[in-house]
């Protein structure tokens, strides 16, 4: 590498740095450290954006309020305070609890769900609102359970729900729009036996979800 005239260094872009170097030792040189630094950080955000779920975006499962002008739905409202929050506490502690809301689009299943949170959102430890008309919804609504769980580096949208089957708060879920007949929501759902879940739906199917309540859930719907 000479150097010209002025002391300004010549710099052929063909030469190849450090060729022919072998057994050297760069020290705590800080050019190289930051250098280093950086290729290791990059690669770690690389591969926490590849992990990242189709349709995420941060702060989507915050819980939305219902409608200034809801009104109604008083006895579908009784029935989920009766079964989330009157039921025999000694006897269901530890038990997972999951009511279905479903009848056809429009009549107010969402809101039901968002005005009983509303109401009752101070009984629960923490609440999510899952978009659930697709499995790559539900996905992505993980990821973001999981990001505000407090975790620096998010592994993937598993990560998620194992977070909510770990975790034996009296968190409660809203999986909203669950329309799909041919999505497996029951592989979906967090895999424990504790938590609370609210489905609504257009599909009374997806009741099988909620067999030791099947008459709650039908009756819900009307």
């Amino acid at each position: 590498m000479p150097i010209t005239e002025g002391g300004k260094v010549d710099f052929d872009p063909s030469a190849q740095m450090f060729s022919g170097a072998s057994n050297f030792n760069i020290g705590n040189h800080a050019t190289f450290n930051a250098a280093s630094t950086m290729y290791i950080t990059n690669a770690r955000e690389s591969i926490q954006a590849s992990n990242i779920p189709t349709g995420y975006t941060e702060g989507m499962t915050h819980c939305p309020t219902s409608t200034q002008f809801f009104t109604g739905r008083g006895e579908i409202l009784q029935l989920l305070e009766r079964h989330f929050l009157k039921r025999n506490l000694f006897q269901e502690r530890g038990r997972r609890k999951i009511f279905l809301l479903y009848g056809l689009g429009g009549g107010g299943k969402t809101q039901c769900a968002l005005e009983f949170i509303r109401r009752f959102e101070a009984r629960f430890a923490k609440v999510y609102f899952i978009s659930a008309h697709s499995e790559d919804s539900i996905k992505a609504s993980y990821y973001d359970v999981a990001a505000s769980s407090g975790t620096i580096a998010v592994p993937s949208w598993e990560y998620g729900r194992k977070w909510l089957a770990t975790h034996k708060d009296e968190w409660l879920v809203i999986f909203d729009n669950a329309d799909d007949p041919r999505m497996n929501l029951g592989q979906m759902l967090p895999s424990c036996e504790h938590g609370n879940i609210i489905i609504t739906s257009r599909n009374s199917w997806f009741s099988q979800y909620c067999k030791p309540i099947r008459g709650i859930a039908e009756h819900a719907s009307q």
